[in-house]
C-alpha cells in the first residue's frame, strides 16, 4: 500500500470468478477482527505487514475452486489491481534451464533455455529475472501467452523471447551482449516457480579452449603416466591450471593447482607423486604421476579460470 497506513485502514478483499461479478470474501479490521459471508469457508487467513506496509491473504489448503482473480480494497473505492490464482490438481511446473553456464564473446548473441514439464509454454506467462553480482534479483522481461512482451527499460530492447512448442522451451536470446550482461538468468511461471538459473559469462575474447589427449592413457602399475592438456585462446604461462580427479563411483575432487609463478599446491592424499609443467612451445600444461598405483585409475581433468575444463583423460592401471 502506499499514500497509506495499513495498520490503520480496514482491507477487503474480493474473489472474481470467471464470468461472474466480484463478490466479498472478506474484512480485515485494525482492530484484527475478521468478517466473512455467511457461509463461506474459513480456508482464508488475513494478515498486515507493518513494516513493508502490506496487505496478506493466505490460502490454507487451496483448492481447484480457488482460481480465480483476487482484489484488496482499502479506504472504500481505492483497490488494487488484482491478482489472477490458478490451481491446479496436477503436479506443479518444473523448470529445467540449460546450460547452467553460457560463454558468449562480447558483441555476439546468447542464447538461454528453459524447458517444462507438467505444463504448456502456450498457456503459460513467462518472466525471466537476472541476477547481478553482489545484487538482488531483478525482474527484465514478461512474455505472455499472446506473444506480448514486456520489458525493463535497462535491457534497451534486447532480449528477443520465444517459445518452442515441440519440445515445450522457452528461449531468450540476448542481441549482442556486452560485459554488463553477464549475469545469472532465471525463467519463472506462476510468480514463485523459477528455473535452476543460467550463468552468462561473457568475454572482450574468445574463451579458452582446453583438450585433453589421448582420452585414454594406460599405464602398468610401478611406472610414471603422463597426462597432456592443450590450450587454445590463452597462454598457459599466463593461467593457473588446476588438476581434478574422479575415481569410479565418486564425485571429481580437486587434487593440485599449478600457477603461474610455478608454485604447486596438492592435495594430501596423493602424496607428492605428482609433477606439473607447461611447456609454452605448444602451449600445454602437463601432469606426471610418478610410479602409478591401482588406486590412480580414475578420470583426470585439467581446468582454468575455475569452470572452463579440458574433456577428460580416462587413466587405466594394469598390473605387471
Amino acid at each position: 500500500m502506499k499514500d497509506g497506513d495499513v495498520s490503520r485502514t480496514d482491507v477487503n478483499w474480493y474473489q472474481h470468478l470467471p464470468g461472474q461479478q466480484s463478490k466479498w470474501i472478506l474484512t480485515h479490521r485494525i482492530d484484527g477482527r475478521k468478517s466473512y459471508p455467511s457461509g463461506s469457508s474459513r480456508h482464508l487467513k488475513p494478515y498486515r505487514f507493518i513494516s513493508n506496509n502490506t496487505y496478506i491473504l493466505k490460502f490454507e489448503h487451496v483448492k481447484v475452486s480457488d482460481t480465480a482473480v483476487y482484489r484488496c480494497c482499502a479506504g472504500g473505492p481505492i483497490c488494487g489491481q488484482g491478482t489472477r490464482l490458478n490451481v491446479t490438481s496436477a503436479a506443479d511446473p518444473l523448470l529445467i534451464q540449460s546450460p547452467t553456464l553460457e560463454r558468449v564473446t562480447e558483441g555476439h548473441p546468447a542464447r538461454l533455455q528453459c524447458s517444462m514439464k507438467n505444463a504448456n509454454v502456450s498457456r503459460t506467462d513467462v518472466h525471466w529475472y537476472r541476477q547481478l553480482p553482489g545484487r538482488h534479483k531483478e525482474w527484465i522481461l514478461t512474455h505472455d501467452t499472446n506473444g506480448r512482451k514486456t520489458d525493463h527499460e535497462d535491457v534497451n530492447q534486447r532480449l528477443q523471447p520465444s517459445r518452442v512448442t515441440s519440445n515445450n522451451t522457452y528461449i531468450l536470446i540476448l542481441r549482442r551482449v556486452t560485459v554488463s550482461d553477464a549475469a545469472v538468468y532465471h525463467c519463472c511461471v506462476w510468480g514463485d516457480v523459477c528455473g535452476n538459473g543460467t550463468r552468462l559469462k561473457v568475454t572482450s575474447v574468445a574463451a579458452p579452449l582446453l583438450i585433453q589427449s589421448p582420452t585414454l592413457e594406460r599405464v602398468t602399475e610401478g611406472h610414471p603416466a603422463r597426462l597432456q592438456c592443450s590450450m587454445k585462446n590463452a597462454d598457459v604461462s599466463h593461467s593457473d591450471v588446476h588438476w581434478y580427479r574422479q575415481l569410479p563411483g565418486q564425485q571429481r575432487e580437486w587434487i593440485l593447482t599449478h600457477d603461474t609463478n610455478g608454485r604447486k599446491t596438492d592435495h594430501e592424499v596423493v602424496n607428492q607423486r605428482l609433477q606439473p609443467s607447461r611447456v609454452t612451445s605448444n602451449n600445454t600444461y602437463i601432469l606426471i604421476l610418478r610410479r602409478v598405483t591401482v588406486s590412480d585409475a580414475a578420470v583426470y581433468q585439467c581446468c582454468v579460470e575455475g569452470d572452463v575444463c579440458g574433456n577428460g583423460t580416462r587413466l587405466n592401471i594394469t598390473s605387471e
